[in-house]
């Protein structure tokens, strides 16, 4: 899977659910291999991307997960990971988030 494929996953979503400005989701394999090059994730934390669309545009902030199941985070929840990620982001690092409860 190519970063291109993961572009389609959120145009997807975001097409499945238009009035949503932000969610989050586990990781693709191209974006592990690329996005998270160089930062050392442990085995028990999920790669995981936040996604804010702005427009027809979608930004993307790399966080790690203590769950996998993090696709039925609230558009709050997924607001305050985004807030969160981006500011470990600008600093340099990749932010962990720890999942309290599911979404569901």
């Amino acid at each position: 899977m190519s970063l291109e494929s993961s572009a389609k996953i959120d145009s997807r979503f975001a097409q499945r659910f238009p009035k949503r400005r932000a969610w989050v989701r586990p990781a693709t394999q191209a974006e592990r291999t690329s996005i998270f090059e160089g930062h050392e994730v442990p085995d028990w934390l999920t790669p995981s991307m936040a996604i804010a669309r702005v427009g027809r545009d979608f930004a993307r902030i790399p966080f790690v997960s203590t769950s996998p199941d993090i696709a039925d985070a609230t558009e709050a929840a997924a607001a305050m990971i985004i807030a969160r990620a981006a500011e470990a982001f600008k600093a340099g690092n990749i932010a962990t988030i720890i999942a309290t409860r599911s979404g569901r």
